[in-house]
């Protein structure tokens, strides 16, 4: 009895480790005309690496639809993709998003091709993120979306209300912005060469955040650490007091040749071929950062 008692403890620390938490992920979707009936569909902040499925309605009928697996989420919990529905221009309709076990608010795209939901910005013109936040030191793209074919010139930022805190420039449909201090800024970005005289301009707003910075934020007890191939290192990591959560490996660009994995704020290191990789370690909770461990290995290990 005493043994069956105790197997059964086991069984359940093994299944639920004490303090471990699961990640909770609100994620938000946008939709948007484009040509040939398709739908712009943006998911932001879902669980990484997930299937998306698409539930939609005309906005006169009570029969929801859905198209499954239209994308997978991205180590961010990003996905965009353009998807024939088989609705008609025209018409409006409502839109969710299901991914995993979370689902996002309704999105509405209007009968003249309108945007709304959370990614739509101001004005006509839309973004895969209308809300982007990075870190000091950190750069992210975004893509410009046109719903009027009444323009058809270049787009252009036409001002930034804070260039101290973020600074942004455009090639071709992509905005590429860098953050330079803590702050936030809202980035007008229009399109040239429309018939303005009639339909006034073709503009859309977006509004960055930039918080903390990849330094001063996550700090670690080695940035630069240097093992060979077959050693194992441990590298300390810890933040501000202001900051609550969990440490987690966000990514690895190169796991072939470091291995790691997280216990607690400790890094545990691993060499498994020459080469180098950048590790991004964040923490999770109500204040989003992160940091990036630069990891080289090298030569073999044993004589």
């Amino acid at each position: 009895m005493k043994k069956a008692f105790f197997g059964l403890i086991m069984g359940i620390l093994l299944i639920a480790p004490l303090g471990q938490v699961a990640k909770a992920y609100s994620p938000y979707l946008s939709a948007s005309w484009e040509n040939n009936n398709n739908v712009r569909i943006v998911v932001n902040q879902a669980q990484p690496y997930m299937g998306v499925d698409v539930y939609y309605q005309n906005t006169n009928s009570t029969t929801w639809n859905v198209t499954t697996n239209v994308c997978t989420t991205n180590s961010s919990g990003y996905c965009s993709v353009a998807v024939d529905l088989g609705l008609q221009q025209g018409v409006s309709a409502s839109v969710y998003a299901k991914i995993g076990s979370d689902q996002t608010s309704t999105a509405t795209i209007g009968g003249s091709g309108g945007c709304w939901g959370s990614n739509c910005g101001s004005g006509n013109l839309t973004f895969s993120n209308a809300n982007p936040s990075l870190s000091v030191g950190q750069s992210q793209s975004v893509t410009i979306y046109s719903n009027s074919s009444y323009y058809y010139g270049n787009y252009y930022i036409s001002s930034n209300s804070n260039s101290s805190v973020v600074t942004a420039n455009i090639s071709g449909s992509t905005i590429s912005l860098y953050g330079s201090s803590a702050g936030s800024a809202s980035i007008t970005v229009c399109q040239s060469g429309g018939y303005s005289y009639s339909y006034g301009n073709n503009c859309g707003t977006i509004y960055v955040t930039v918080g903390g910075g990849m330094t001063g934020n996550i700090t670690f007890s080695n940035t630069n650490p240097s093992l060979t191939v077959g050693q194992s290192m441990s590298v300390t990591v810890s933040a501000p007091y202001f900051y609550s959560g969990s440490f987690y490996i966000s990514s690895n660009s190169n796991s072939s040749v470091v291995s790691a994995n997280m216990s607690g704020n400790t890094i545990n290191l691993y060499g498994s071929s020459a080469g180098s990789s950048t590790l991004s370690v964040c923490l999770s909770g109500g204040s989003y950062t992160c940091a990036n461990l630069y990891v080289t290995v090298s030569g073999s290990g044993g004589c």
